[in-house]
């Protein structure tokens, strides 16, 4: 027992609902993929996958080669979506970043849409030293001071869609 132990509710260990097998031992299925980057060695490109593990948090999202995962989960990877008109009077900022090579060098652009699809704005430029989600977090906050200092800066409804679910949750 301890002594000068003072209960908290914020102690208490919350306990994860699965499903063992009769040796105790259970299976993880990949929930989906958070990001896309590759890792570059001197003669190859190795395309990987950041996975979403069932019965662990995102901060325990691991990293796999694209290739291995396409070939046991094929339903992760669903056809590329085509670009999606946004509801009427608003406006669409598509935006992304990347990290390229063992240096870092990142870049970061994105094309803000009306609700016809005409392109409004576009920017694009490198980043330096970064690495992929601080690329995709950049790639929002210059399409939010973009639309900050803009005409569209009263629009009602602007959406900003990326392609990274680190950054997005």
């Amino acid at each position: 027992m301890l002594r000068k132990y003072h209960p908290d509710p914020s102690h208490v260990i919350q306990v994860l609902d699965m499903e063992l097998r009769p040796d105790l031992s259970y299976e993880e299925e990949p929930v989906q993929i958070l990001d896309q980057d590759e890792r570059i060695l001197r003669n190859k490109h190795i395309p990987m996958v950041k996975v979403l593990w069932s019965n662990r948090s995102p901060s325990d999202a691991t990293w796999e080669t694209r290739e291995s995962m396409e070939v046991q989960f094929p339903h992760l990877f669903s056809p590329d979506k085509s670009w999606v008109l946004p509801s009427p009077g608003a406006l669409q900022f598509n935006v992304d970043g990347s990290m390229f090579g063992i240096e870092r060098k990142a870049g970061c652009g994105g094309v803000l849409r009306n609700d016809t699809g005409r392109i409004l704005a576009i920017f694009s430029g490198p980043l330096g030293n970064r690495d992929s989600t601080e690329a995709e977090l950049l790639a929002i906050r210059h399409a939010l001071v973009m639309l900050s200092e803009s005409e569209w800066r009263s629009c009602p409804c602007v959406i900003i869609e990326s392609d990274s679910m680190v950054v997005v949750s």
